[in-house]
């Protein structure tokens, strides 16, 4: 949980962190309880959140990805293994901020791929910036 990330691997990450130009960290499920100590490290560049096929279900995953964006920090959402349905994807891009996020997602084929891009675009408004 969050008292032992920030016992026993804050202070190791935020000192390898130090070497890098640049930190994105992929977090799984199993990490969101750490979530709030993930988020202190000093120059963490942007977080990773997808939805691991154990869960949790995509409300628990939009409120992680939520505490991301409030602490200032890009964020990818990506579904790996697990497709997203499009109701799912829709809730995805409605209610996260749009500012710093990027969506990924995985398609089958190419057909699938263009139209999981044109469902973004259409609920994003169009919006030249994706």
């Amino acid at each position: 949980g969050e008292v032992h990330f920030r016992e026993v691997f804050l202070e190791a990450n935020a000192a390898w962190i130090a070497g890098l130009d640049s930190a994105f960290l992929h977090v799984h499920s199993a990490a969101l309880p750490c979530l709030p100590a993930i988020l202190d490290m000093p120059g963490l560049g942007a977080v990773e959140i997808s939805n691991d096929p154990n869960g949790p279900r995509l409300p628990a995953l939009i409120a992680a990805a939520r505490r991301v964006q409030a602490a200032g920090k890009p964020l990818q959402i990506s579904n790996w293994e697990h497709p997203l349905d499009d109701d799912e994807i829709r809730r995805i891009v409605t209610d996260l901020a749009p500012a710093g996020l990027c969506v990924t997602l995985q398609a089958s084929s190419l057909s699938e791929a263009r139209r999981l891009y044109a469902l973004v675009f259409r609920e994003l408004g169009g919006a030249s910036s994706f």
